[in-house]
Formats: C-alpha cells, structure tokens, sequence
C-alpha cells in the first residue's frame, strides 16, 4: 500500500491542500476525485490555481458519463470528478487504473451498511495513494472514523472490521456508543500518524457566530390544518421506524411553517419578518437565506424582488435550488459574491459543500434543514479570514411546532428521534393522549 492521507480541516482550503500532496507525490496516473455534486465548482476552481487543468466531469446518463471516461482516458487527461452516487450509473470506474483516488467530504463512507460505502471501499482497495477530505469526520460519534480509516488502508485500525472495532472499542449506552480510554489511544495514534489537521485557529479563521431566534405564531385560521397533519405524524410515526404517511405529515407540517400548502400562500409571517430586517436591522447587510424547500425559495424570490419598498433600497434578491442547471447556479452564485444582488436564497443541501460564500455578513434560516450536519455546514459557508468580524446567524421559527423542534434537535443532537419525542411532549402537556 502506498501513500494515504486523512485531512481534517474545518472547511479550511481542503481542495488546494489535496491538490499540492498530489503534486508532491509526482502522479503519472489518472486521479479520480469522489465528491458532492455541490463541490464541483470548488474543485474546477482550485485546479487552475495549481496549474492543473480541469477535471472531466464524470455526468450525464450511463453512456454519456462511460464515453467521457474512456475519451479522457485516451487522450491522457490527468483529472477525473464523479458525483458520490454516480457509481450506480458507471460501476466501472474501479476497473480503472487510478493512482490517486480522492474521498471529498468522506463521511459518505462512514456507514459499512450502505452499498455506497461497500462500492467505494471494497473497489478501491489497491489504489496506491488515497485521501479523505472532511470538516466533519466523527459527526459526534468516533464510530463514523473506522470505515474512513479503512478506505485509506485496511491495515491501519487493528481490528477485523467495523463490528469488531464497535464491540471491543466501546461502552454501549443505549443507543450511544461511547470510546474506551485505552481504545481512544490507538485511535489517536493512528489518526496522528495518518492525518493532517487544520483548525479555524491555526490559521487566525474564527469569525464568531452570534445565534439570535426570531419566534412567530401559526395564525389561528392553520392551528386546525396543522393539528390534523400533527395527528397523522404521531399515529404513523415511531422514532426508529416511520411509515410514509409519517414522513409525509412532517413535511406538510414544515411547509406549512414556511407559509404555502397546496402549492398556494397560506401566511406571509416568515416573508413580512425577513422584509422587515432588510428594511431595518440588516439594510446594510449581505445576507444568505437558507430554506429546505425550492417551492419556498421561489415565493420568497418573487416577493421580495417585486416589493416596492426594497426596489427603491435597491435591494433585490438571486436564488440557488436544485432544479437550475450547475451553470446558471454558478452564474447566480457569482453575481451574489460580486455584489449585485444583496441577497442569496438558496436549498441549504445545493450550497452546504464546496461553496466560498465569504462575502455574506449574515444569515436567515427561513426553515430548517434536516440533518445537523448540513445545517452546520451550511454556516460555515461564510468563513472568513477575519477574527474581527462577527456572523449574525438568525433562525425564524414557528412556536409550538416541529419547526422548532427541527432546530432544537439541530442544538440537542438527538435527530429524529428528538424531534419526534418533543412533539408527543407538548400533545401531552396540551392535554392530548
């Protein structure tokens, strides 16, 4: 086995760190980077930087992305990127000779259940130089390291797999595990031998984030719309094992929070709030709006670019979901970062990786997402080199409701079952069995 390299590093450049280690290595081969779609444009920007040339982008359908391999192949292109599923559609890239094969964001190994996390471990287990990049290795949990570890090199933890490494390296509490001291040692040892770790004070990063809650009330007119769907995801729900109509309810029930159902507005608080701080507390401000839905990012697009007031403050809004095209979220992201429009609105899973957003000096959360981890990754976002400045932070949350309960769970780290728990809670406390 030949060289292998961990990186922990906060979000700090992990892109062009990875590309000098290549560089040091004298690579001959192809390279193959493994990464979020989100993360492409990092990647295509960074390479020039090194003067490398871009990498081809593995997409498309099945034929499209297996002709672009084999055409970058023949003509000796040095870089290859691939989406992390875009295994499922060309399962031959691990019948290709890479000498360097990139893990971008690597905790989508984490988990030995998954086909994903079986595919890119057991077909690339002789690639000479591996890399895991990551700002969230062990999402509160140093379980999540073990698979990791072993893309890099099977040898490298002293335990036959991931079961073993659970059953010998830690206390079960429930439904936690919890590391052994004298286990906790070889793990450290290996993680000191193999990664390289930047934090944000290593290299003077550290905005400091001021967390502020704004809390609005369901009108009185959606209470019984809300309690219906609220009945449906508590008689469905279960928090290990929900059923469709489960999940359903819940998503009604956080669209309902933003303020449209049925495709239709239903209430404009959230809208009417984030007018008023544009027009008063953060007129001066460029702000990120982070949403879950794109049927929220589309009205809320459409209603701030057509009020007037906020036309006559020349404040005006762009957008990112998942249903534009790469180019035109390129293009929306760089007219936001150049500074014409004021305002970003944009899918926290679209931007959470590989998207340089420093120029933004605030943040709204108009709803949440659904995991922690793309809630945290989505903030740090806007990192910048400076210990001076300050990020204001600012959740808009519906009282009463799993529109709260998400955030909370967010802060708590208890997940869905968190969430669940909370709202059987509060139908208690309501007098409702």
């Amino acid at each position: 086995m030949g060289h292998c390299s961990f990186f922990i590093d906060m979000r700090m450049g992990k892109c062009l760190i990875a590309i000098r280690r290549v560089k040091r290595w004298k690579i001959d081969g192809p390279i193959l980077i493994i990464t979020p779609y989100s993360a492409f444009d990092g990647w295509q920007t960074e390479l020039p930087k090194e003067n490398e040339t871009e990498a081809i982008e593995l997409t498309g359908t099945r034929e499209e992305r297996k002709q672009k391999l084999i055409s970058g192949l023949e003509d000796g292109r040095k870089w290859f990127m691939i989406n992390v599923e875009g295994h499922r559609a060309l399962p031959e890239i691990t019948g290709i000779s890479w000498s360097v094969v990139i893990a971008d964001e690597s905790r989508f190994l984490h988990n030995p259940r998954t086909d994903q996390s079986k595919f890119y471990i057991n077909g690339f287990d002789t690639v000479p130089h591996k890399i895991c990049l990551s700002g969230t290795p062990d999402y509160h949990n140093k379980l999540d390291f073990y698979q990791q570890l072993y893309f890099l090199d099977r040898r490298l933890l002293p335990y036959k797999n991931y079961w073993d490494f659970r059953a010998k390296a830690f206390h079960a509490c429930g439904y936690d595990f919890i590391i052994k001291k004298s286990q906790l040692t070889i793990l450290e040892k290996v993680m000191a031998k193999n990664c390289l770790f930047l934090r944000r004070k290593d290299v003077k990063l550290g905005r400091k984030k001021i967390y502020r809650r704004r809390l609005l009330s369901l009108p009185r007119k959606l209470r019984p719309i809300y309690k219906s769907l609220e009945d449906e995801y508590v008689l469905e729900g279960n928090p290990t094992e929900k059923t469709i109509y489960a999940v359903r309810a819940y998503t009604w029930m956080m669209r309902l929070c933003g303020g449209f159902l049925n495709e239709e507005y239903t209430w404009l608080g959230k809208v009417e709030e984030i007018k008023w701080l544009l027009k008063n507390e953060l007129n001066n401000e460029q702000i990120v709006i982070g949403c879950r839905f794109k049927k929220e990012i589309d009205m809320l697009t459409e209603l701030l670019n057509t009020d007037a007031e906020l036309i006559k403050a020349r404040i005006s809004a762009v957008h990112v979901h998942g249903d534009l095209t790469r180019k035109k979220r390129r293009e929306n992201l760089n007219a936001f970062r150049i500074g014409r429009y004021k305002i970003l609105i944009a899918q926290h899973s679209i931007i959470a990786h590989g998207v340089d957003l420093k120029n933004a000096t605030a943040i709204i959360h108009y709803s949440q997402p659904m995991g922690e981890e793309i809630r945290d990754q989505f903030d740090d976002r806007i990192i910048t080199m400076s210990d001076e400045e300050t990020v204001l932070i600012i959740d808009l949350l519906v009282k009463d409701t799993v529109d709260l309960d998400t955030r909370l769970s967010h802060i708590i780290h208890d997940g869905e079952r968190g969430m669940f728990e909370r709202t059987i809670k509060r139908r208690q406390a309501n007098g409702i069995s």
